[in-house]
């Protein structure tokens, strides 16, 4: 089993053409990462093609989630393999989930890192408003915990926002750049309107 998790599409497609030469037949390819749909289908082809498995296992989380064992995994391709491969990728997700064939997972981490961006917006013109009215910004932090405003996004950055600790930051912006391309581009070969999402891309 090779688990694959590198920040750019360059070292992403040198590694699975290194693999694609030089791994052995029945090898299972945990690919982490995050990158146009297109690429991971043809990396697909090129891998099946060499008897090497390769599984679309995007994770939901970042360096603090990775840290302590608390990424969500979605998988996707051949259920075999996933199921050979399950106990290693166990052993640091709190939740692998197979979600059908290959990369039907990426469409879904699609979804959800569009879902992150329109949330991690919201929350911040929340707190904005609240600082500039004055508020007692931890007050009105437990106030929005214990009300239907509340989502994992506003717990997860409401500490550093009332804080202003930036010093330890638990995602690079290249990262969530290259994630926010990638997810426009596909959402408009489906023509599909995004426009909370484009209001949020400026920021």
């Amino acid at each position: 089993l090779v688990v694959l998790a590198v920040p750019t599409l360059a070292a992403w497609r040198a590694t699975l053409a290194a693999i694609a030469a030089s791994g052995r037949r029945g090898l299972i390819v945990a690919d982490l990462c995050t990158f146009p749909l297109a690429e991971k289908e043809s990396a697909h082809e090129e891998l099946t093609r060499s008897g090497i498995y390769l599984l679309d296992c995007p994770v939901s989380g970042a360096r603090p989630q990775a840290q302590s064992g608390d990424l969500a995994m979605l998988v996707s391709g051949d259920e075999d393999a996933f199921i050979r491969a399950t106990t290693a990728l166990e052993s640091f997700c709190r939740s692998v989930r197979h979600v059908g064939t290959y990369g039907e997972s990426t469409k879904i981490k699609f979804v959800i890192n569009l879902m992150i961006s329109i949330h991690n917006m919201a929350c911040a013109e929340a707190f904005l408003l609240a600082r500039k009215a004055g508020l007692d910004l931890q007050e009105m932090s437990d106030a929005v915990m214990d009300s239907a405003a509340y989502s994992k996004i506003f717990e997860t950055r409401a500490d550093k926002w009332i804080s202003g600790d930036y010093d330890d930051p638990t995602a690079e912006l290249a990262i969530q750049l290259k994630d926010k391309d990638v997810i426009r581009d596909f959402a408009a070969a489906l023509d599909c309107p995004t426009p909370m999402f484009d209001a949020a891309m400026p920021y």
